[in-house]
């Protein structure tokens, strides 16, 4: 079991080329960015303002992370983070 979010998590994708990596989503403002081997998220990304309601990795470059909210998109640059 993982823990992290306190709210619902609405969504959780596996990173398309790292193998073990995953993120969530929460109603909490919060992505989470976990290793399968951790049951405690390795990165926290706060909007600090709204619910993500989904999530994307990006298909052309490993460290970018898109967000929807129900007001805007936003994208997160990892590089420093991974």
């Amino acid at each position: 079991m993982y823990k992290g979010h306190n709210e619902p998590v609405y969504c959780v994708k596996w990173h398309p080329t790292i193998d073990n990596v995953f993120a969530s989503c929460s109603e909490d403002w919060t992505i989470r960015i976990w290793t399968q081997k951790e049951t405690k998220h390795v990165i926290k990304l706060d909007n600090g303002t709204k619910p993500i309601r989904n999530i994307q990795w990006s298909k052309y470059s490993e460290n970018l992370l898109l967000s929807i909210t129900d007001a805007a998109i936003d994208i997160w640059d990892l590089t420093a983070s991974m």
